[in-house]
């Protein structure tokens, strides 16, 4: 139903020109086209009408670009997916901003005026103009900013909202709900009691004394109290309990006949379905993606694809991202719950009954990520704050807390539960009753849900049935009376959105035809929402933002565990089919493990850093065993792949005595990893190989580091071919000392997705030896020794520095921070200056936890006057190492490094800020530090950060928020950007990050709390590690942008190169001492015969085991590639391509060569599937993952391809002010991404992938024979 003053439809105000198409019709705009076709391109090109606002986006100053940026008609030309206008072949116009010539408005006679009129309205809010410098790349026409149309969006809630905290009664965030009685009368409600048991896999306890002491229990309970009464229903979400209960021994072949039973028959319902319910704050996309194939997998394969969740369930994660809707999207998810968002954005979205909206992609200009989404209302998910806005009354309804349960909690509100009989059933059922009332007056529908649970809740028989059968006495008196208007029941959460759905196609103006098992609703009954929900409060000013950096130390190991994961499923399954099958098995077991042990830290009280100690200490364990397997698969599979193809002798690999080592390696979870230094002193005429693994796509020129031990300056390095290479040594200056240690640099070419051999020699015959780097100390504190071979030299300068190819870093001497960037900018020739006034400061608090950030006052400067500052200087790199003195004497809480590397590089043009932080003693108690730079950049009160290294959310510091609202997560980015410059802060793990006055950026990189901030946890934070952060910082010039600037805004490609090499580090493995003599061993290993586009990444290559439903056999693959959107703005031409290759992106039609993509390898049976790799549809029968969705959504054989065919082909937008066409609309948003290459009836070799987007394929990699 349409809420009044809100209208019908989906969006606030008409798009674009529908207003126009509506009253003049399309024929009458054919002349245009027709003119523009002839005149520009020469000859009549056949395609579509487009939509007039994409139409005028190519009247732009310089510009030259597709007239038909989006929709065009699909061709087949040579066997790939193309458009008839698009890539080089796409006319060209040019004209300057606004100057649409006469002709176009005189071609429609008398509406020319209202046509020019309607054009220049729309010109005048339209996004920033860009010169003729934006059509060069592809993507520039999707980084222009899409035709907005949610009606809703956080940051206009958050500019509505006062945040005054106002008392609202009995529902202490609201008001005062009433009714009228008659509201059901011609309709009843519909009300869905779900039972629920939230489990954390670790919190309080680990994920092992929790299943034993509670979830063994709980799964018991629930087969057989739903086995009981086929009317109970119940729901589950974590996969990694389910699977430990699974392999039980104590659980019987029939216990687990009747929960796939259960589950059959809809009693039982998996939602979510991934390992665990995961962060959305820390936790990064590829972790998000990967711990959802892992529990969608174990579902598939132990209870059968019927079994895959089509509904999220999302309670406990502290605040919501956007993310996890496109992701949850595209896992063919038909709707999601969420719950812990800021009770003041809870209560602005119940005032107009959005508590459930379509959720958007704010980049999402075709609308295909929309995903129905439910907002739980009330303060928690527990049972007193989920009946309905009286706590008190619903407590009463938790009947666990009746004295003969045994129990030890009870209602706070002092008022006791009473079981249910006879006698007062009539006024147990009124008083509940009246909040389901009651909340259901906060949505726009008849159905309520009702969640009746919280954490590991059912544990015994007596709970599970005091539960389920007071009730159902409730229920069955209520569906008695005829005059209550009120239909009470069990459900699942697909039961209640089934109802919802129904509710809407009834109270819905169209009278639509909706497929029984659709959940899409109706056009028109709700609202459409973008944004984010961070950060999250869930009373006053106590704002969960501490979270984003507790125990950092683990939040970094997490990021570690992550690449090296990926960069071991790369390399495993690259090699995989080289061998018999089953050879390689006990490497796949050590795969296995560690996605498990990174799933299970995804958990929102595992990666968040708010769980107990020693459950912290085990999630690193587990992180800690998984990263040792990892390595030890990585080095055993290097000699197979470097050998020559058919050496399977070596598919058997021994694992207790492998040729290679990991270059890098951690003792214990609670270490850093540490170099393993090669010792040339030692080596004769023998060489060290040095195998260097790029796991990215694209080609890499980068200044590679290790660890020598010399006794002479005769170091160098030679190439695979033994080739000499030019190379560095540099003192260690790290805070354990060197020992005699030196830092060996030099230059490595590496080729996308390759295996590189370096060799280490000493005096070599055709030996360049390393140069020397050269050494100035400032402030040289007692007892420094300048270390051999070294000259050190003392300048008193009180500013310095340090230069490469691209950049210049100044540090003023006194204290040694930086104080000044000076990069690139075009018509400076010496290069634009920023400022950036690098600051060490720390929040005291005596209120902050594990969860909450509650500073009193402002940061203060903990750097003074006097640390010491080492310069090292070489020709590959250039390093300044401030020891800085603080305000706590005697301690270093931090040591940083500014890096500049050599090289017109995507390394070269970045500053390197290493940080070793350590705060592990009680001087720093209560502190929360932070790096602050307090730059020129006139950024006003905005700022970008990242959600989950996915995109960009745009940040605005408020002053009715208190300073710890303004913090938000960073998983990956952030960045300041005014009229000319865009100043970057990349991130190597997640942190927290704010801007509290323009031009400031300010990164918390560690806290250590000794008081509980009362959130169930029951204890500070003190167990602080060593950790080492590490910032990429790039200051770009704006090359295009003029006007006001556009949304969403994106990365630069530059920003996203940057961002990659930080996240996938060179993996390097080291051989024994060798004889120069040739070795069986290759030197170099090419998995790409091409590089991948620069916007193209492989998010994951990985081995999939069958299934026991299966047709086949052959051990397949998963490809995840992820095309990322990017604002080419900033850095295009030679601040991206440098020396590492041009940047190559995407072509305009989106389309990818995948057949041909791995170097060796036949791509055999290539299936399009969802993220999850449950959902798919062969490539070669003519249909890709959109039909699958379709079907999945519409009921499965409800319509066949024609059907679906002609509803995509009807969802056109000229008309899309109708209702007719408001509802294919709908249609074509079901269908999703990848529905137009259905229409193709045969398959090339290509697909098309369309910007942000991750597109997920199933494939067979066949070794060539030839």
């Amino acid at each position: 139903m349409a809420v009044p003053g809100r209208g019908n439809g989906l969006r606030s105000r008409p798009r674009g020109f529908g207003r126009l198409l509506v009253v003049a019709g399309l024929f009458l705009l054919v002349p245009i086209f027709t003119f523009v076709a002839i005149e520009l391109a020469g000859e009549l090109r056949t395609s579509p009408l487009p939509h007039l606002h994409d139409f005028y986006h190519g009247f732009t100053e310089g510009e030259e670009s597709d007239p038909f940026p989006h929709g065009e008609k699909l061709q087949v030309q040579d066997g790939a997916l193309e458009s008839p206008i698009g890539g080089d072949a796409a006319p060209k116009l040019k004209n300057k901003v606004g100057d649409v010539p006469e002709f176009a408005f005189q071609q429609i006679g008398g509406l020319g005026e209202l046509v020019k009129e309607q054009y220049n309205d729309l010109m005048r809010d339209r996004p920033a103009t860009r010169t003729a410098v934006d059509a060069q790349e592809p993507g520039c026409t999707f980084a222009l900013g899409v035709d907005r149309t949610e009606n809703i969006t956080t940051k206009r809630l958050y500019d509505e909202i006062a945040f005054k905290n106002e008392e609202g009664g009995v529902w202490r965030q609201g008001w005062p709900i009433t009714y009228k009685g008659s509201e059901w009368d011609k309709r009843k409600l519909r009300v869905f009691v779900v039972p629920h048991s939230h489990n954390d896999p670790g919190w309080i306890r680990t994920v092992e004394e929790y299943y034993n002491e509670r979830t063994f229990n709980i799964l018991n309970v629930i087969v057989q109290a739903l086995k009981a009464d086929s009317r109970r229903k119940f729901i589950w979400e974590e996969m990694s309990y389910l699977s430990m209960w699974w392999s039980d021994g104590r659980v019987t072949q029939a216990q687990r006949d009747d929960f796939t039973w259960l589950v059959q028959t809809g009693q039982l319902e998996i939602v979510g379905g991934g390992w665990v319910m995961n962060d959305e704050a820390n936790a990064h996309h590829f972790a998000i993606v990967d711990q959802m194939i892992e529990g969608h997998a174990w579902i598939a394969n132990h209870l059968g694809p019927a079994a895959l969740p089509r509904t999220a369930w999302a309670i406990d994660p502290f605040g919501h991202s956007p993310s996890m809707a496109y992701i949850n999207k595209r896992a063919g998810f038909e709707s999601m719950l969420i719950q812990r968002t800021h009770y003041e954005v809870k209560k602005k979205l119940a005032l107009t009954r959005d508590l459930e909206f379509v959720w958007r992609q704010a980049w999402d200009p075709a609308e295909t990520t929309d995903i129905v989404t439910h907002m739980m209302p009330f303060y928690s998910y527990d049972v007193p704050h989920t009946c309905g806005p009286d706590p008190a009354v619903c407590c009463q309804f938790d009947f666990l807390r009746l004295p003969r349960s045994g129990s030890t909690i009870s209602c706070p509100w002092n008022i006791a539960p009473e079981e249910v009989n006879e006698h007062n059933v009539k006024e147990r059922a009124e008083l509940i009753l009246d909040q389901w009332r009651k909340k259901s007056m906060l949505f726009r529908t008849n159905a309520v849900l009702i969640p009746l649970g919280d954490d590991f809740r059912y544990q015994s028989q007596l709970e599970a049935e005091l539960q389920y059968n007071n009730y159902q006495a409730i229920f069955d008196h209520i569906n008695r009376q005829a005059d209550l208007h009120v239909e009470a029941q069990w459900g699942t959460l697909r039961d209640y959105f089934q109802a919802l759905r129904e509710e809407l196609a009834a109270d819905s103006p169209l009278d639509v035809p909706m497929q029984s098992d659709t959940l899409l609703p109706a056009p028109g009954s709700l609202s459409v929402l973008s944004g984010d929900f961070f950060t999250y409060a869930d009373r006053m000013q106590d704002y969960w933002s501490g979270y984003y950096v507790s125990r950092p130390f683990y939040k970094s190991v997490d990021r570690v565990l992550e690449e090296t994961l990926r960069a071991a499923e790369i390399l495993f399954t690259l090699s995989a089919p080289q061998c018999a099958r089953g050879s390689l098995d006990p490497l796949h077991a050590h795969l296995v493990r560690a996605r498990r042990s990174l799933a299970v830290f995804q958990h929102h009280d595992g990666v968040t850093g708010t769980a107990k100690d020693h459950v912290a200490a085990d999630y690193g364990e587990k992180m800690h065993v998984a990263l040792k397997g990892l390595q030890t698969l990585m080095a055993a599979l290097l000699p197979l792949r470097l050998a020559p193809a058919g050496t399977l002798s070596l598919c058997r690999p021994d694992l207790e005595s492998l040729f290679f080592i990991p270059e890098e390696s951690r003792s214990a979870h609670h270490l850093l990893p540490k170099k393993r230094p090669v010792d040339v002193s030692r080596l004769g005429s023998r060489l060290v190989r040095i195998v260097l693994y790029n796991t990215l796509g694209e080609f890499t020129d980068q200044v590679f580091s290790t660890l020598v031990r010399l006794s002479s300056e005769d170091v160098c390095v030679l190439d695979g071919d033994k080739r000499p290479v030019d190379s560095q040594i540099s003192p260690v200056w790290d805070v354990s000392g060197g020992g005699g240690l030196h830092r060996l640099h030099w230059r490595a070419q590496l080729p996308g997705l390759s295996l590189q051999t370096f060799f280490l020699a000493k005096g070599a015959a055709n030996c360049r030896p390393a140069q020397r780097a050269t050494v100035q100390v400032f402030n040289q504190e007692p007892g420094f020794e300048c270390p051999a071979p070294y000259g050190c030299s003392a300048p008193r300068s009180l500013e310095y520095t340090i230069s490469n190819e691209q950049l210049s870093v100044t540090v003023e001497t006194v204290k040694g921070l930086v104080t000044h960037v000076t990069a690139p900018s075009p018509g400076v020739t010496s290069g634009q200056v920023t400022l950036i006034d690098e600051e060490f400061d720390a929040y005291y608090t005596q209120e902050s936890g594990a969860y909450l950030f509650l500073p009193i006052g402002e940061a203060e400067e903990i750097v003074v006057a006097g640390g010491q500052v080492l310069v090292t200087e070489g020709p590959l790199f250039k390093e300044i190492h401030s020891k800085f003195r603080t305000t706590f004497p005697d301690r270093h809480p931090v040591v940083r490094s500014a890096r500049l590397y050599a090289g017109r590089t995507v390394q070269g043009s970045l500053v390197e800020m290493h940080h070793h932080v350590a705060i592990g003693d009680a001087a720093f108690d209560d502190r929360e530090f932070i790096v602050r730079y307090r730059t020129d950049v006139e950024s006003g009160p905005v700022f970008h950060s990242d959600l989950n290294g996915l995109q960009m959310a745009r940040r605005e510091t408020f002053s009715k928020i208190p300073l710890q609202g303004n913090y938000y997560p960073m998983p990956a980015l952030a960045f300041l950007q005014d009229s000319t410059r865009r100043f970057s802060v990349h991130t190597r793990q997640a942190v927290g990050v704010a801007s509290l006055k323009p031009g400031w950026l300010e990164m918390m990189i560690d806290r250590r709390l000794v008081q509980d901030d009362n959130r169930g946890l029951g204890q500070g934070v003190t167990d602080n590690h060593p950790n080492e952060v590490v910032f990429h910082l790039t200051v770009e010039a704006n090359v295009s942008l003029t006007g006001p600037l556009p949304q969403p805004w994106h990365p630069s490609l530059l920003s996203h190169r940057v961002t990659n090499r930080l996240a996938h580090t060179v993996h390097a493995f080291v051989g024994p001492p060798e004889d120069s003599e040739a070795s069986e061993i290759g030197s170099k290993y090419n998995a790409l015969p091409t590089c991948l586009p620069s916007d193209l990444e492989i998010l994951n290559l990985k081995s999939m085991r069958p299934t026991k439903e299966a047709k086949t056999s052959v051990p397949g693959a998963a490809l995840l590639l992820h095309r990322r959107g990017y604002d080419c703005s900033y850095g295009l031409g030679s601040l991206v391509g440098v020396a590492d290759k041009p940047a190559k992106v995407v072509g305009a039609d989106g389309l990818f060569q995948l057949d041909a993509m791995f170097a060796g390898f036949e791509t055999k049976r290539v299936t399009r599937t969802s993220l999850t790799l449950m959902h798919d549809q062969p490539l070669e029968a003519g249909a890709g993952f959109g039909k699958t969705v379709a079907r999945l959504l519409l009921g499965g054989g409800g319509e066949d391809d024609a059907d679906v065919a002609s509803a995509q082909g009807l969802s056109s937008r000229q008309d899309e002010q109708g209702r007719e066409g408001t509802h294919r609309r709908s249609l074509q948003r079901v269908l999703g991404e990848g529905g137009s290459e259905d229409a193709v009836p045969g398959w090339g070799g290509s697909v098309r992938i369309g910007p942000m987007e991750i597109a997920a394929f199933k494939l067979n990699l066949v070794p060539r024979t030839s």
